[in-house]
């Protein structure tokens, strides 16, 4: 038999009722427009583990009725989280008016609130979906609930489908799901239209839909760190990348710019023509523009897919390396920008050195931040600021 608990929301007694008891996380069911909460476990809920617990909303079952009305969602959704203050982390399961209440919680409480399923019932569509005319109305008092006021103004309640729509991408942001939302509804009024078409949304039936809640979470909740790239982590890991891109870019300097795309290396090889200023642009720069561009779309895919946030520390050590490769090579050894003139500086001069070997030799060293030089190869090589011969 349930037992049932009062919360004090303002001057209201919200009847918050214990089905059944659980371990585990809390299952809250909220009710129809008119209706009161069940009294026994409803049979698509016979299988989820925790406790379940029924709320009666202000005006409805066992909850005060306030005098002189004064409805919209939002008093009721303050209802709910009276009800989730009382329980702790909730999967909730709503009934026409209370489907978009727990939209409302799903998104306004995503930390505290893993799911929500949203059914058919009375009230599920509410009033017009763009601002009306208000309506002022006395009703006669009634001796049990619903509250007449309750049913005449949450009938009007207004229902934007771009308000709907913001609550299931705060609980997709805030929830740790990959689809905090899930529509049983058959009925789909123009919000619930909308949410349906949300990223973040799935539909099926509610014993599918608690039975997927109940397991497991699928991936770190926001806010927590992330188990791959913890809070040292990411400096190690653009640390790393940024000394792989050495070997790497040897590797892609002997084997791909002197290999397959000679083509366009050779532009970066030709030799000046007498009094020929440096080159801004030459066929060469394809290589960067590609290797950039393979960076971002490493950032981006870090950014928005879950799983993969240890591109972002990785690519921003490429960024970096690239940032040194191009401030060495293209701005000092081969003067691109003009910023240096005939000045040397000892320590990139060592860096030069070892690269006017490469194009002199059209070979060995590949390298560039620390390439690998034999010390006879060092001996008559000439300083940066004269031109390349080939």
């Amino acid at each position: 038999m349930s037992r049932t608990t009062f919360l004090t929301h303002n001057q209201v007694q919200l009847a918050l009722h214990h089905l059944r008891p659980g371990e585990g996380r809390s299952l809250l069911l909220l009710h129809g427009l008119g209706e009161s909460s069940p009294e026994r476990v409803p049979a698509w809920a016979d299988a989820w583990p925790g406790p379940v617990h029924a709320l009666d909303f202000t005006g409805h079952g066992a909850s005060t009725v306030p005098a002189g009305g004064g409805y919209n969602a939002e008093i009721l959704l303050a209802d709910a989280d009276a009800a989730l203050a009382h329980l702790g982390e909730v999967t909730v399961v709503g009934r026409g008016l209370g489907a978009y209440v727990a939209l409302m919680l799903a998104g306004a409480r995503a930390a505290h609130v893993k799911g929500a399923v949203l059914c058919d019932g009375p009230g599920l569509a509410g009033g017009a979906i763009g601002p009306t005319s208000q309506s002022f109305v006395v009703l006669p008092p009634r001796e049990r609930p619903p509250d007449p006021y309750a049913l005449f103004e949450m009938s009007r309640d207004l229902r934007p489908p771009d308000y709907a729509t913001l609550f299931v991408r705060l609980a997709l942001e805030g929830s740790g799901l990959d689809e905090p939302i899930a529509v049983a509804a058959v009925v789909h009024p123009p919000w619930l239209k909308a949410v349906v078409e949300e990223m973040g949304v799935s539909r099926a039936p509610v014993d599918d839909a608690l039975a997927a809640f109940a397991r497991p979470e699928p991936r770190a909740t926001a806010g927590a760190p992330v188990a791959s790239v913890g809070p040292v982590h990411p400096v190690l890991v653009a640390a790393l990348a940024f000394v792989a891109m050495e070997p790497f870019t040897a590797l892609a300097h002997r084997f791909v710019m002197h290999g397959a795309g000679e083509r366009l290396h050779r532009s970066h090889h030709r030799r000046p023509r007498p009094g020929e200023s440096p080159r801004r642009w030459e066929a060469n720069d394809v290589y960067p523009l590609v290797f950039a561009s393979l960076v971002m779309l490493a950032m981006a895919v870090g950014f928005n897919v879950g799983g993969a946030e240890v591109l972002v520390p990785a690519a921003i050590g490429v960024t970096v390396y690239g940032a040194a490769y191009a401030l060495v090579h293209d701005v000092y050894i081969h003067r691109r920008l003009g910023w240096f003139g005939d000045r040397t500086v000892p320590v990139l001069e060592q860096l030069a050195v070892a690269h006017r070997r490469h194009h002199d030799r059209s070979g060995a060293p590949y390298g560039m931040l620390l390439p690998v030089v034999a010390q006879r190869g060092r001996r008559g090589s000439r300083p940066s600021h004269e031109p390349l011969d080939a």
